[in-house]
């Protein structure tokens, strides 16, 4: 399995667009804390499924990409869940 993969710590970037299935999965990987950038366009995330992802992948992060994704309406659970998981959003 490819979050398994411990040469997923040397990633500074991601992109996984369309990867709806492979997201939860891949971002649980405990090799992924180094990320800078995440890219996940047309995923199908809503503010409730990104409140959900697991946050070891967003602890570093500077950049974040969620365009194409059903995040409308969700305001109040998504600012939460960024401030959360993304304290180093720029």
């Amino acid at each position: 399995e490819l979050a398994r993969c411990e040469m997923l710590a040397w990633l500074e970037g991601l992109s996984l667009p369309q990867a709806t299935d492979a997201v939860a999965a891949l971002l649980r990987s405990p090799h992924l804390a180094g990320l800078r950038s995440l890219s996940l366009p047309h995923n199908g995330l809503t503010a409730a499924s990104f409140a959900r992802l697991p946050a070891a992948a967003f602890a570093d992060l500077r950049t974040l990409c969620l365009y194409g994704n059903s995040l409308a309406g969700g305001g109040p659970v998504l600012a939460q869940a960024l401030a959360e998981k993304c304290p180093h959003l720029e």
